[in-house]
């Protein structure tokens, strides 16, 4: 995890982390998805709605604090099917990475050789906007068949924004407080660096853009959960 380069030392030191078994959504949630969240709890939708063309394009323009909200419901309407001591949530930094690089250190999820406009959407494609989920697959997809974990959007996490190394104990995963939160994957407006496995980004729990969105992941419980 994490990255001996200069480009951005926010992701410096690279160091080892182990991690229990997980499971990785392949794709970002979708304005289809978020919609049947939004009419079934009445939570608010995203400003500006739900472009009526543009069903399978990431969710965005939801903080932090709404994604949060949706990993909720969705594992309240699945609770039965979980694995035991499992559930729905945001994945943590540490299991965005993992999920985008593999096991083998790679810089992009395709491997060390830099994105290209059919890898991935990012600046040098300039959609200037959101593409379909799964539009990049997959060339653009990392060793676990996950789609889009370098470009299209911004990803929330759940950790905190906090200096490395990793640690999971150490109240990065606590959900309680206004602390920066950790981003991934960059955007459709970004640079190649940008789009490296282990750039990170943050923002506010509050704050939403029309280059953030999110997935979710099956993964151990933290102990608010439990």
């Amino acid at each position: 995890m994490g990255s001996d380069e200069a480009y951005f030392q926010d992701d410096n030191p690279k160091h080892s982390v182990s991690l229990p078994g997980f499971w990785m959504g392949r794709q970002l949630v979708t304005n289809a998805q978020y919609q049947v969240f939004v009419c079934d709890t009445h939570h608010a939708a995203p400003p500006g709605g739900f472009p009526f063309d543009k069903e399978n394009h990431p969710v965005v323009n939801v903080s932090w604090t709404d994604a949060m909200a949706f990993a909720c419901w969705l594992n309240n309407q699945f609770s039965g099917q979980i694995l035991p001591d499992m559930v729905l949530r945001l994945p943590t930094e540490a299991e965005w990475e993992k999920a985008a690089r593999g096991t083998d250190g790679r810089t992009w999820p395709w491997g060390n050789k830099e994105a290209k406009p059919r890898m991935c959407n990012y600046k040098n494609s300039r959609l200037r906007g959101t593409s379909p989920v799964g539009a990049y697959s997959p060339d653009g997809d990392s060793p676990y068949g996950c789609a889009d974990m370098a470009g299209n959007v911004w990803e929330w996490t759940h950790s905190r924004y906090c200096p490395y190394p990793y640690q999971v104990l150490d109240g990065r995963e606590a959900e309680e407080g206004t602390d920066l939160r950790a981003l991934r994957g960059g955007a459709f407006g970004n640079n190649a660096l940008s789009l490296r496995c282990s750039s990170r980004s943050f923002d506010f729990p509050g704050s939403f853009h029309a280059n953030v969105g999110f997935r979710v992941c099956v993964g151990s419980r933290f102990p608010r959960l439990m």
